[in-house]
């Protein structure tokens, strides 16, 4: 997810996941937050507020599904710092994707598991 000031933020999976910002020709890597064991998919920004928001699709799961109600969102500054819970453990199953929508002032996700499309307000 790339912003007007030439700036990637994107999401480093593993078995610690990372939350990361880079320059659009691949320079100045760095990590934002990291630490991230709640398998993060979905990432995007609200540059005007200077806030990310990035899905989880959970801890619990059997290969490669999600069964629980234990995905969530977090929001941060676009400096990593300021991490908050925005949408709680337990409002969906899998968070996927992730979309900040300016004109409605809504973030949208998936819920793979859960079979729905979902949004909220960012506060």
């Amino acid at each position: 997810m790339s912003t007007p000031a030439g700036r990637i933020y994107f999401l480093s999976l593993g078995r610690q996941s990372r939350v990361m910002v880079m320059n659009d020709d691949g320079s100045d890597p760095k990590v934002l937050i990291e630490g991230l064991e709640s398998k993060p998919d979905g990432i995007g920004a609200d540059v005007a507020r200077g806030r990310l928001y990035y899905t989880f699709m959970g801890v619990r799961f059997t290969g490669e599904d999600f069964w629980d109600n234990d995905g969530y969102i977090e929001s941060a500054n676009l400096d990593g710092s300021d991490r908050k819970v925005l949408v709680p453990e337990g409002a969906f199953v899998t968070g996927k994707q992730l979309q900040y929508d300016k004109a409605t002032d809504r973030i949208y996700w998936c819920d793979r598991e859960g079979m729905r499309l979902m949004s909220a307000r960012p506060d």
